[in-house]
């Protein structure tokens, strides 16, 4: 794993990728706000996202590797074989209903 290893939640790895890492630092150089603001979007929104799918994939059967978070937002990594499409779907689906869920909330 080519990350900065932040500990295993609900026995799912979670990291850093490097290239976030140094957007932060860039960010933390030219103006500290706009990095903190960066990095609690990233915790607050992105993370919760990417649980959904690996919560749903646990659901159906799937193997969750990990979790990276990434400059544009993250990856949750996992080993599945497609047996039924309704499973796919549901796995992509439930990040996107996080985050409507988020718009209600803050809207």
């Amino acid at each position: 794993m080519n990350n900065v290893n932040l500990g295993s939640y609900f026995g799912i790895p979670l990291g850093l990728s490097f290239s976030f890492l140094i957007v932060l630092t860039v960010l933390l150089i030219v103006k500290w706000e706009i990095a903190l603001l960066y990095a609690v979007v990233m915790v607050a929104f992105v993370v919760p996202h990417e649980f959904a799918h690996c919560f749903m994939a646990k659901a159906v059967g799937w193997v969750v590797k990990d979790i990276t978070i990434t400059p544009i937002g993250g990856v949750a990594s996992m080993d599945f074989k497609i047996e039924e499409s309704k499973n796919e779907f549901l796995v992509v689906i439930v990040g996107p209903l996080v985050n409507v869920v988020f718009a209600a909330i803050f809207y």
